[in-house]
């Protein structure tokens, strides 16, 4: 075994790789058990060995490497894209949601003052032609209104 693999099997967690290696002569097969540090890419001393075995191998892992983690920040920009055009969305619903509201509350100001001042108006109106008790409830109307809207607290 090499003596490299040695010095750290004791200090690294194992990760077990099942593979059929070709017999060669003068090559020493890989273990079973290969040690993972944990790093993205194998270290040097076990890319060595794959290199030993199939030659070339340590660079095409390393060019598989260096794609997985292009491929992985490609996913992540259009991921981030995409949730940036949805918060963007949502910003837009919620101002339409108080645009909508605000036109509400003001077309709702605009009807209660007309039939506050078309209540007012009637009431005139009746005291002119001797009408006095649907006057007094044409002018009580708004009035009372406009009490309860301004002094008694809504739930």
């Amino acid at each position: 075994m090499n003596q490299s693999f040695r010095r750290n099997k004791h200090k690294v967690k194992h990760h077990k790789v099942q593979q059929q290696t070709p017999k060669r002569e003068g090559v020493e097969p890989l273990p079973l058990e290969t040690p993972h540090e944990g790093a993205a890419i194998p270290s040097p001393a076990i890319l060595a060995e794959f290199d030993q075995l199939v030659p070339g191998s340590a660079e095409k892992i390393i060019e598989s490497y260096i794609e997985e983690g292009h491929h992985r920040r490609r996913i992540e920009n259009s991921i981030t894209k995409a949730n940036i055009h949805a918060q963007g969305q949502q910003v837009d619903q919620q101002k339409r949601q108080v645009h909508s509201i605000n036109d509400s509350d003001f077309r709702g100001q605009v009807m209660g003052f007309l039939v506050c001042a078309l209540s007012i108006l009637g009431a005139i109106y009746a005291g002119i032609k001797n009408l006095h008790a649907l006057s007094l409830m044409l002018a009580l109307f708004p009035t009372a209104v406009l009490v309860k809207e301004f002094f008694i607290k809504h739930e």
